[in-house]
């Protein structure tokens, strides 16, 4: 067998190798990602439903930004803004519950895409002063960055979702 026909042989073998070592190693880097998001989900679900609204505060990047289903776009300090009008609203968080759907590389190094569901049930006391039952469901994708400080969510994103006052559908 001629040296150059070894080579082209070669060639192709060592990509493909290469490309199979990357595969696992990034297969690899997701799950753990995966895993490490799913403990933070968890975290958050419990501190809502403990009504530590903080916790979720301090998961936002300084440069977070997120977008409605109506494709509003809000930064962290608007963003912020409404969750203090909420919290001083809710007066019972009974179920909250997320999962992740999926887990992406982004584009940046130590950035993943994730799309999660998510239902929970609350009570809350509007300026109308009578109290309301809420419940809903949604989908929604974040894009997390692994920092210095642990992992932030840099964009949120509402996918679409169902929410239900006293029974009846709201918008």
């Amino acid at each position: 067998m001629s040296s150059k026909f070894v080579n082209l042989l070669v060639a192709p073998i060592a990509l493909i190798f290469a490309v199979t070592c990357l595969a696992v190693i990034t297969k690899a880097g997701d799950d753990k990602a995966r895993k490490e998001l799913e403990a933070i989900y968890a975290k958050r679900d419990k501190a809502l439903k403990n009504k530590d609204f903080d916790f979720e505060k301090s998961l936002k990047a300084e440069d977070y930004s997120e977008k409605s289903k109506d494709g509003t776009i809000k930064n962290r300090q608007e963003s912020d803004a409404e969750s203090a009008e909420m919290k001083a609203m809710i007066k019972e968080v009974r179920e909250i519950t997320t999962k992740i759907d999926s887990v992406k590389p982004g584009e940046e190094d130590d950035e993943f895409i994730v799309e999660t569901s998510d239902s929970g049930s609350l009570t809350v006391m509007l300026p109308d002063n009578k109290v309301h039952e809420v419940s809903g469901s949604g989908r929604s994708r974040d894009i997390w960055l692994k920092t210095e400080k642990g992992w932030k969510i840099k964009y949120h994103e509402d996918l679409g979702s169902t929410v239900m006052m006293d029974g009846k559908p709201i918008k």
